[in-house]
């Protein structure tokens, strides 16, 4: 999962591994990776990854390698760490997460519509 956010000036990629369980961060401008991370080891696939529109923060929706159940993590782009996670009620995975135009929704896409 790749997505493109601006954050403290700074224009980044961040990276979402599928079959490693990591999320990672790009600096364009300065051509380095800014951090790497590792995402819930019982959710190592990364599906999708959106960040938010103030450049604070991004979300990962995870899922198992079944794709059988799934979390969404919140991580700080500031601190590199995941200030909340979500796990859904329902029994089919998320696939997709993302925010509205000024974030203040978060929808996700399952297997099952």
């Amino acid at each position: 999962a790749l997505a493109w956010t601006r954050s403290g000036g700074a224009t980044l990629l961040l990276i979402g591994s599928e079959d490693r369980g990591g999320v990672k961060v790009w600096d364009a401008g300065a051509k380095r990776m800014t951090w790497e991370e590792e995402t819930d080891t019982e959710y190592p696939s990364v599906l999708s990854l959106s960040p938010s529109p103030d450049g604070g923060s991004f979300v990962a929706a995870c899922s198992n390698d079944a794709r059988s159940s799934s979390i969404i993590q919140i991580w700080s782009l500031r601190t590199a760490k995941v200030s909340q996670t979500i796990r859904p009620s329902g029994t089919s995975a998320i696939l997709s997460a993302h925010h509205n135009h000024n974030g203040s929704l978060l929808a996700g896409s399952t297997r099952d519509g």
